[in-house]
């Protein structure tokens, strides 16, 4: 199981792991990279050995501690619920993504571009190609470059027949015959 920062610090120092999630996540890291005494930049992954490398001396967990509690005063001070700012930067990202590609969709709708068309038939074509080769017996490299290029292909394949096949396509297609139909008669 994957060492989650966050969780290690929740009851050592609330307000530093509160932050990690956030756009305070910058502050927090660098308030833990100078508490582990970890050279500025390391980021969260020289943090995360200290942690785990048994580099948690008393020291270390009371400067933590301190630092902690010198955020949570400050935040307090400027009236910042950091809590509330984490939910609230997440929701604005999450619309942000939602509003990026209803975009895309109605600039889709509008253009009728043949790019995604030629994409998804180049990306057919090439996972066709790697399981072609594969059922003919060609051995392809076993090199984590070649598993991760092969799985994003793959998923990259699955995206594009969702676009093609799925919700997405329902969707536009509804889109487009409501937008040439006439209003209904009162």
């Amino acid at each position: 199981m994957a060492f989650d920062l966050k969780s290690a610090l929740t009851t050592m120092a609330p307000t530093l792991a509160t932050m990690l999630g956030g756009p305070f996540a910058g502050a927090a890291v660098s308030a833990l990279e100078s508490a582990c005494g970890v050279a500025p930049g390391g980021g969260e992954d020289a943090i995360t050995k200290v942690m785990q490398g048994g580099g948690m001396t008393p020291d270390v967990v009371a400067a933590i501690r301190a630092a902690d509690q010198k955020h949570a005063e400050i935040m307090g001070q400027q009236g910042i619920d950091v809590a509330k700012m984490n939910l609230d930067f997440q929701t604005a990202n999450e619309a942000n993504e939602v509003a990026d590609r209803s975009s895309a969709r109605k600039l889709e709708i509008a253009t009728h571009s043949p790019w995604p068309g030629i994409l998804s038939a180049v990306t057919t074509a090439a996972v066709i190609g790697v399981i072609g080769a594969r059922m003919y017996g060609l051995a392809l490299p076993n090199d984590p470059t070649t598993i991760q290029l092969i799985g994003s292909l793959t998923t990259g394949w699955g995206v594009c027949m969702a676009y093609w096949f799925g919700t997405t396509r329902q969707a536009a297609n509804t889109v487009n015959l409501l937008a040439q139909s006439a209003p209904a008669p009162h």
